[in-house]
């Protein structure tokens, strides 16, 4: 009897790689644009939001594009749960990596509002908190180390992998396709 299901996958590092550089593309283009055009430094929280769901967004069709065509074009017509979140979790670890070199560019060549931003906001809050001027100073003394490029950096790099972790799951929830169990 002809086995009519391949016992090997397909490897996925030629997805990954295509898809991983097709995506880091598109989000340092996005991150640039919004950057630049003061979306990220909005004072509106639903601006700023907005703009953060559009990189979630973008994740989701990177995700879907590299699932479907690993799926469909290299892996006859299968995919199972795990290798799906696993081709998006490589993509996101090289999204990440890229985006985190671009980013520390960007901030330190190209335009650092996003620090002065995030320093403002730190004092704004603090002052909405009612703390006296003396206080605000203490506190910003202490967070200053956590207001630079570097800092910034790992926590895009940490929050990228995992909300690319969270959105890869279902991302690969939703286009698994699993051979047929044979009886």
């Amino acid at each position: 009897m002809e086995d009519l299901y391949k016992t090997e996958p397909a490897p996925i590092k030629p997805t990954v790689l295509r898809y991983a550089l097709i995506g880091s593309l598109i989000l340092v283009a996005f991150t640039l644009i919004s950057q630049l055009t003061g979306l990220s430094t909005h004072p509106s929280w639903s601006v700023r939001t907005l703009t953060s769901l559009s990189s979630i967004i973008i994740m989701f069709l990177v995700f879907r594009s590299a699932i479907i065509s690993y799926r469909d074009h290299e892996n006859e017509g299968l995919v199972t749960l795990g290798k799906g979140f696993m081709i998006s979790f490589w993509i996101t670890l090289i999204m990440a990596l890229v985006s985190t070199v671009f980013f520390i560019i960007m901030i330190t060549y190209i335009d650092s509002s996003v620090i002065d931003f995030a320093r403002d906001e730190a004092i704004r809050g603090m002052e909405e908190k009612g703390l006296s001027d003396d206080e605000i100073d203490q506190a910003m003394s202490y967070t200053e180390m956590f207001m630079g490029p570097v800092f910034f950096s790992i926590a895009a790099f940490f929050s990228t992998v995992v909300i690319g972790a969270i959105v890869g799951l279902v991302t690969a929830i939703i286009y698994k396709k699993e051979a047929p169990v044979k009886l």
